[in-house]
């Protein structure tokens, strides 16, 4: 794809370089998401999408409060777990993992 960078490096350093853009996806901030969605809004172009996967209740909890805060539109939130097999004595059995939950928003 040539419309797509992947960006390996501190969110919060390398944001203010970032040219404005039509889509964001976050994921593995730890305890910075919320100040990194706060950095990006200013990246986001007008009718962009926001992407963020957490795994953390907290996170989940304040990344939502900040997004109605920044009054984003159209917030969907979707969560997902992935199972594993595992052998038994029997046969195989499927183990869920952790859910991660993906929440996005559009930028108004």
């Amino acid at each position: 794809m040539r419309n797509v960078s992947i960006i390996n490096k501190d969110a919060n350093k390398a944001i203010s370089d970032l040219p404005e853009a039509d889509a964001i996806f976050i994921g593995g901030t730890g305890k910075d998401t919320k100040e990194i969605v706060k950095l990006c809004q200013d990246k986001l172009k007008q009718g962009g999408r926001i992407v963020i996967g957490m795994i953390l209740i907290e996170t989940i909890f304040s990344v939502l409060s900040l997004i109605q805060e920044l009054s984003f539109n159209s917030v969907d939130i979707t969560q997902v777990t992935i199972s594993k097999s595992r052998k038994t004595s029997t046969g195989t059995m499927m183990l869920a993992r952790n859910p991660v939950t993906i929440l996005s928003a559009t930028k108004n």
